[in-house]
């Protein structure tokens, strides 16, 4: 862990809140260069270790597939590392679609956004829990305090909005190269940024599952490795991958992948 809390001492409610130790201005400096950051730290350590133990031990996770142009959803088999027929040929016809160029992922996820979904898609929607811990951290990603600190690290003042899911990696999970464009505005407005909140406390670079990006030079890979607590930011279009998790990674990669929204004509800021 890179917290020093002990995971059995953590109550079962703490707000969320943002490090004071973040340096805005610097942050907004080297992001202005790339257009794509990782902030270490972000949360209290205690709020970072409950949702950790959420992703870890709570959540009901399901696993989505996207290949020959369509998306399947299904309940995980087993909830360990290992993998029944049934998985290995959801994890083949994935591998299959990126051998033959086609874009394909596979991951589980508790839900998938509103704006990922094709038409006619329809999905159990999570149940709302004042005391749930994903709750709390909507209510904190959407706070004036969180949403300013975004606001001055991007330099795109109109973002007012954050949706996220939740996302597990396991091995031979992966999500190809993708350019995100600007998706058509729906009910959360236009998406403009992306993130991923890493919840991840051991990993080793050789399990893959890194966030990937071309550097300036296309021959050139930059990444981010799995990491606790940390928050990387990226603006759209900015093609990014995540690299498959090795079959002897000896972990899961845990992390809350969301959007950044700039609400549409009307719409009210979702701010406390």
């Amino acid at each position: 862990m890179s917290a020093n809390v002990d995971l059995l001492d953590i109550p079962d409610s703490i707000p969320f809140l943002l490090s004071p130790r973040l340096d805005e201005v610097r942050l907004a400096t080297e992001f202005r260069e790339k257009r794509r950051l990782r902030v270490a730290d972000v949360l209290n350590p205690a709020g970072a270790l409950e949702l950790y133990r959420h992703l870890h031990e709570v959540v009901k996770w399901k696993t989505y597939l996207v290949a020959n142009g369509r998306l399947f959803c299904a309940d995980p088999v087993r909830t360990d590392l290992s993998c029944d027929e049934a998985e290995a040929r959801m994890r083949e016809l994935a591998h299959s679609e990126m051998r033959s160029g086609s874009f394909s992922s596979i991951c589980d996820l508790n839900r998938i956004l509103d704006d990922e979904a094709p038409a006619g898609y329809e999905d159990e929607a999570p149940a709302i829990v004042d005391s749930d811990p994903l709750t709390r951290l909507w209510e904190c990603f959407n706070s004036r305090r969180f949403l300013s600190f975004i606001r001055n690290i991007t330099a795109i003042p109109e973002i007012n909005r954050v949706d996220f899911h939740l996302m597990r990696h396991r091995p031979g999970h992966f999500l190809a190269y993708q350019a995100v464009p600007p998706v058509t505005a729906g009910w959360c407005g236009n998406p403009r940024a992306g993130f991923i909140f890493n919840l991840t406390p051991e990993w080793m670079v050789e399990w893959g599952g890194l966030l990937e990006f071309h550097a300036n030079n296309g021959a050139l890979v930059e990444a981010y490795m799995p990491s606790f607590n940390a928050l990387d930011i990226f603006t759209y279009p900015q093609g990014h991958w995540i690299s498959a998790v090795a079959p002897f990674a000896a972990g899961q990669r845990l992390t809350i992948a969301g959007r950044l929204y700039v609400a549409n004509e009307g719409d009210e800021d979702v701010q406390n």
